[in-house]
């Protein structure tokens, strides 16, 4: 009696137990489930707001809903209503920050055919993409477009290229003393001599042989500069 005794207690706490973990495993998807619901519910309410333009009412709940348990597409379509909200309420940085999100999110993310070109938020849009191109671009690939703006003396586009090219660990270091030296030259023209200097500088950091080209060397604007910024280099 005794010996069948103990193997039926045993039996007993192991189903137990496996009762105890089948409820807990219920209640957690249950409360999944739940969350889910609420955070689709909000994107819809969101979104049909923004249908009818209750825009407060809609960025209520598209606020919401980004802090729930959504999928990503969800979550995209959410910062995507949001931004188009900002835009049109006139707010162009906030709807920058929203596309941001949503890139960071789909790197490949567009806006529908319908929703493409609007005056409102195609500005704030396109801003976002670059930004998004810059983050997820090759080093090479920024090097080689920063260096055909400059040769097209589009200098925002060619410092935004460049700039993000030697945050890369991919580009080599040769090139990014030449991108250094671009972005000197593009800070000399526009008379911005601290930053020309200071990326002549760090060109010299990474290189200390670093030296101008025979047809670069002479220009009245960045040669002085460059000549500083060498002696300051020689004397260490």
């Amino acid at each position: 009696m005794t010996k069948l005794f103990f193997p039926a207690v045993l039996m007993l706490l192991v189903f137990g137990c496996a009762a105890k973990e089948a409820a807990k495993t219920t209640r957690n998807e249950k409360a999944k489930n739940t969350k889910k619901i609420v955070a689709d519910n909000a994107l819809k309410s969101g979104i049909e707001a923004y249908k009818v333009r209750d825009y407060e009412k809609a960025k209520s709940s598209l606020h919401k809903a980004t802090q729930q348990k959504l999928s990503t597409s969800n979550l995209v379509s959410a910062h995507k209503h949001l931004a188009f909200i900002y835009a049109l309420q006139g707010n162009a940085d906030e709807a920058y920050k929203e596309f941001s999100k949503a890139f960071k999110l789909d790197k490949k993310f567009k806006l529908d055919k319908s929703e493409t070109g609007h005056p409102a938020w195609t500005p704030s849009f396109q801003w976002a993409q670059k930004e998004s191109a810059l983050i997820n671009a090759k080093g090479s690939e920024l090097f080689d477009e920063g260096k055909e703006y400059y040769s097209k003396r589009d200098n925002t586009n060619a410092i935004r290229s460049l700039e993000a090219a030697v945050s890369k660990e991919d580009l080599k270091t040769s090139k990014k003393v030449e991108a250094y030296k671009l972005l000197a030259f593009i800070y000399a023209v526009d008379r911005n001599p601290a930053q020309a200097k200071l990326a002549f500088k760090k060109a010299f950091g990474l290189d200390h042989s670093f030296q101008l080209d025979k047809a670069e060397y002479g220009n009245p604007v960045w040669t002085p500069l460059y000549d500083e910024v060498k002696k300051q280099f020689q004397k260490k």
